[in-house]
């Protein structure tokens, strides 16, 4: 059964450094907050990272006190199993609405269900367009 609805990302973009990964994601797990999905990219010397989480408001104080200057964005997510073909069946869906994509990045595990998350400024059309 799939599932789509909207739902909060954090943002980081900060300097890139080894280790940062870590000085990220233990803030958030000493608040007691779990990641559901997460992508990290570096460019150059600038790193993005984005966050699924529990609770973004304990994510985002708890990354602000550790010195990190955290955003929202509002994505769309698609809870599905994970078999072969839903992220191409999920992406021909978007492409026939024309939705344009800033990014996608999934998380997969061998057996259950699959996140794949959308960042997109056609948020409702791509609501609409997934099935």
């Amino acid at each position: 059964m799939t599932r789509v609805f909207k739902a909060l990302e954090i943002t980081v973009n900060t300097a890139d450094d080894v280790g940062l990964l870590a000085r990220l994601t233990s803030p958030i797990a000493e608040a007691r907050v779990n990641v559901n999905a997460c992508c990290a990219t570096a460019e150059k010397k600038n790193a993005t990272f984005r966050f699924l989480t529990s609770d973004n408001a304990k994510a985002m104080a708890a990354l602000a006190k550790a010195g990190f200057k955290a955003q929202e964005r509002e994505v769309v997510v698609v809870e599905t199993t994970n078999e072969t073909g839903t992220l191409a069946k999920a992406a021909s869906q978007l492409a026939e609405a024309k939705v344009n994509l800033d990014s996608c990045y999934a998380t997969a595990g061998s057996q259950g269900n699959t996140w794949i998350v959308f960042e997109t400024s056609a948020i409702e059309k791509a609501l609409n367009a997934i099935s």
